[in-house]
């Protein structure tokens, strides 16, 4: 940060307090009020819908009661994870894993967003954590964070250019969310609901329609300990996001672990689908991920392209049907979870293998534009982590 700001604890230029502990005596004792959780903390937004009751008096209404310009910053999870009340929430308070930070005259408080996000991004918030068995920010380390303090013209300006930037990071965003969307719709107008069948088609088990299915290493072949930087990458459910492989470079194992586990080897052409937590995370394995090794969270199809081709699979299992029906053939409480056996067993709609070319086809030129839409995005957040860096060195 800039020499040239003044910087402060946080409690010299705010008030703050934890929210109303969460008991079961918070609960019929009297008239009960919605309230935000950690949960419903978001960075930039709150999360208003289907909020979580218990009881307030009138005393603690008057206490943990949310406003225009209050400053919400979660105690626990993703520490510091911080929003801005952006109109009064009469009836809506806060329990007691988040912090309200109201702020003085001298800070703004989207300033103060913005400089929370930015120290979370760069570690800042690590060394004002405390840490038992997990990360929180205690309420005295809160108030003796240090923060740089410009005028508040100046704090204005910061806040306002990078909230434009994020405005079109947003839009570019929402931009890929409506091409991944396009290609379930496509699937819908073609192909009906897969796993309903209401067109009608030949219905087959997927164990027929595939030469191999392959759940990732566990147990002994593979522990988290075999784990290194910069090898060759895992697939495991959290690397697959919005249809494409999303590599960790720190999840990956070495050259020697990766040759000792050729069955879990990643072909071209194979669907790599994450098989713990959320159901109907799918990719394609492309030229650039050919070579990456399944995870122990995922498993992988290679299909017989004489009844089916990859991408018909692949949309089948990510549509909202199938997403259900494996939803409802998961095993654990806990955490849903599939075996090689439940997958083998899912049954679909199978069209004529030229429908599912043309379909094919049509995701093709729907994935050249996503390629492009997808690096004007990357650009962009890499364009907004620069000028909230400049921001903070009094460069912007």
């Amino acid at each position: 940060m800039t020499t040239a700001w003044p910087v402060v604890e946080l409690g010299e230029v705010s008030t703050s307090r934890l929210g109303k502990m969460l008991s079961p005596a918070a609960k019929g004792a009297m008239a009960e009020f919605p309230y935000l959780g950690n949960a419903e903390v978001r960075w930039g937004s709150l999360e208003l819908d289907d909020l979580r009751t218990m009881s307030f008096s009138d005393g603690e209404q008057r206490e943990f009661s949310l406003r225009e310009g209050d400053v919400l910053i979660c105690e626990g999870g993703e520490v510091g994870r911080t929003a801005v009340v952006e109109h009064d929430l009469p009836g809506i308070f806060f329990q007691k894993a988040i912090h309200r930070v109201r702020c003085s005259p001298r800070l703004e408080p989207q300033f103060l967003y913005r400089y929370m996000r930015f120290a979370a991004e760069t570690g800042r918030l690590d060394a004002a954590s405390s840490e038992a068995t997990f990360k929180h920010l205690t309420g005295v380390k809160l108030r003796r964070l240090p923060v740089p303090l410009p005028s508040i013209a100046e704090q204005r300006r910061i806040a306002v250019v990078l909230d434009a930037a994020d405005v079109l990071t947003a839009k570019r965003r929402e931009a890929v969310a409506k091409l991944d969307a396009l290609t379930q719709a496509i699937f819908i107008d073609m192909f009906g609901d897969p796993v309903a069948n209401d067109r009608g088609w030949p219905s087959a088990q997927l164990g027929d329609l595939c030469t191999k299915i392959q759940i990732g290493p566990f147990g002994s072949l593979l522990h988290q300990s075999d784990y290194i930087v910069g090898g060759i990458p895992l697939v495991n459910p959290m690397h697959i996001v919005d249809g494409e492989i999303v590599p960790n470079p720190e999840q990956t194992v070495s050259p020697e672990k990766h040759a000792h586990l050729r069955n879990y080897w990643l072909e071209q052409g194979d669907v790599v689908m994450g098989r713990r937590g959320e159901m109907g995370r799918v990719a394609i394995v492309d030229k650039r991920t050919a070579g990456y090794m399944c995870g122990s969270g995922s498993l992988y199809f290679r299909t017989d392209n004489c009844r089916v081709i990859p991408s018909f699979v692949a949309a089948a299992l990510a549509s909202r049907g199938g997403r259900r029906r494996l939803e409802q053939s998961a095993q654990g409480v806990t955490m849903p979870n599939l075996n090689g056996d439940i997958v083998a067993k899912f049954t679909l709609g199978v069209p004529p293998l030229e429908l599912q070319a043309q379909f094919a086809a049509r995701v093709a030129k729907r994935d050249g534009i996503a390629v492009s839409q997808h690096a004007h995005l990357t650009a962009l957040e890499r364009c907004s982590a620069l000028l909230q860096q400049r921001a903070f060195r009094g460069e912007l």
